[in-house]
C-alpha cells in the first residue's frame, strides 16, 4: 500500500473505481456490497447521540441537523456510523472529512479539491499501488500491520449454552401464555484481542460471503464494529439460509429521509420479536448484559436524505483488549432450546471461519 495525495486519488477514481476495503483504515467507515458502496475517512464533525429508548429517532434528527449545517457551509457530505439496538449506550456517528463512493463502475470523491479538505482532519485516503489490486481484487498485505491471530483463540460464551437454553425455555413460557408471538434472544463469544489485522478479517468475510453487506464503523475509544450482514431477499451465507421480504416503493418529495424511515422500522421482528414492546421488555430481562451495537443499525445518509442502513448482524465488536462475537435466534411456539443453541453456534461460524482463514494464512 502507499499513501497518495488527494488529486492523485481523484484522478484514479475517474479511471477505475478503487477497492474501498483497500483504502480503509481502522476508524474509517466502510459499507460495500459486491464492490459498490461508501468509504468515509477522517472526521469533520462528531454526532454523539445520547442513550435512550428513542435513540434511533434522535439520531435521525441530529444527523439531519448536521447535514443541514454542512450544506449551509457548502460542504456536502454524509453522516455515517452505527446505532445500538436498544439505546442503552451512546451512538457515535460522524460526518467524514472525505468520502469515496463507488457505484455502477463509477466513483466520486468529496471534497474534490485539495483546498476543500478540512485542515488537520485525519490521514489522506489510500489507494492500492498501480501494480496492486484493482476494484475486484483483494487488498495487498501490508507488512507494517499487526500479524493475524495465533490459533487457537480461546473463547468464553456469554451466557454459556445451558444458561442460554434456560433463557429460551423461559421465553417459551411467556409465548405459551399468550404474552407475545416471537422474541429474539442473543448470546456472545468473548476472547482477548490477539492483535487482529482488521482489514484482513474484513477481506476474509468478503471472500466467504461476497453477496453480503460488508461494514465497519467506529465504536469509539479505538473500537471497531464490523461484520458481513445478510439483507433483504432469500439468500444463503456460508453458515445459514435467510428468508426476507423485499419492499419497494417510490417516495414523495416530502417523504422523510432514509434514517427516519429506518428509525421508524427499528427494531424489526427479525431482531426483536412480536409485539415489539413486549419482546423488547423480555429481551432486557433475559439479556442483562445488553446488546450494544449488535442488531442495531449501520449505514449512511447524505444531505438529500438518500442512503443505506442495514442491521448489524454476523458481526464482531473489536476493542483494543477484546473480541466480542454476537448471534441470536428467533423464538416462537414450539422452538427447541437445544436447536436454538445450535442456531447461534452456526451463526457464529461467519466470524469464526474468517478468523480461522486469516490465522491459517499466517501459518503458511
Amino acid at each position: 500500500m502507499r499513501s497518495t495525495t488527494l488529486p492523485a486519488i481523484a484522478a484514479a477514481a475517474r479511471t477505475a473505481p478503487p477497492d474501498l476495503l483497500a483504502c480503509w483504515e481502522p476508524g474509517d467507515f466502510l459499507m460495500e456490497r459486491q464492490g459498490l458502496g461508501v468509504l468515509g475517512a477522517g472526521v469533520a464533525r462528531t454526532v454523539l447521540v445520547p442513550a435512550g429508548r428513542r435513540q434511533a429517532a434522535e439520531a435521525s434528527r441530529l444527523a439531519e441537523a448536521a447535514l443541514a449545517a454542512r450544506a449551509e457551509a457548502r460542504s456536502p457530505s454524509l453522516v455515517v456510523g452505527a446505532i445500538p439496538f436498544g439505546g442503552e449506550i451512546p451512538a457515535h456517528l460522524a460526518v467524514p472529512a472525505r468520502v469515496l463512493r463507488t457505484w455502477r463502475g463509477l466513483s466520486t470523491l468529496e471534497p474534490a479539491r485539495p483546498d476543500a479538505k478540512p485542515p488537520g482532519l485525519g490521514p489522506t485516503l489510500r489507494l492500492p499501488a498501480a501494480n496492486g489490486s484493482g476494484g475486484s481484487g483483494e487488498p495487498e498485505p501490508d507488512p507494517s500491520r499487526a500479524a493475524p491471530p495465533p490459533l487457537p483463540i480461546r473463547w468464553v460464551a456469554e451466557p454459556p449454552a445451558p444458561a442460554f437454553a434456560a433463557a429460551v425455555t423461559e421465553a417459551l413460557r411467556h409465548i405459551d401464555a399468550g404474552e407475545l408471538e416471537k422474541v429474539v434472544l442473543a448470546r456472545s463469544l468473548l476472547a482477548p484481542n490477539p492483535g487482529l489485522d482488521l482489514r484482513a478479517l474484513l477481506a476474509a468475510l468478503r471472500r466467504s460471503d461476497p453477496g453480503c453487506h460488508l461494514f465497519a464503523a467506529s465504536a469509539g475509544e479505538g473500537s471497531v464494529f464490523l461484520g458481513a450482514t445478510p439483507e433483504p431477499r432469500l439468500t444463503t451465507t456460508s453458515a445459514v439460509w435467510h428468508l426476507a421480504t423485499v419492499i419497494r416503493g417510490r417516495l414523495r418529495s416530502s417523504a422523510p429521509g432514509v434514517m427516519e424511515l429506518a428509525a421508524a422500522l427499528h427494531p424489526t421482528p427479525a431482531v426483536c420479536g412480536t409485539p415489539a414492546d413486549r419482546a423488547a421488555e423480555l429481551i432486557r430481562r433475559l439479556e442483562p448484559q445488553g446488546r450494544g451495537l449488535y442488531a442495531g443499525l449501520v449505514g449512511w445518509m447524505d444531505g438529500r436524505g438518500d442512503g443505506e442502513w442495514v442491521l448489524g448482524l454476523r458481526c464482531a465488536l473489536v476493542t483494543p483488549e477484546e473480541l466480542r462475537l454476537q448471534a441470536g435466534g428467533g423464538i416462537v411456539a414450539g422452538s427447541d432450546p437445544a436447536a436454538e443453541v445450535a442456531e447461534t453456534e452456526s451463526k457464529f461460524l461467519t466470524l469464526l471461519d474468517a478468523l480461522q482463514a486469516i490465522g491459517a494464512a499466517a501459518e503458511r
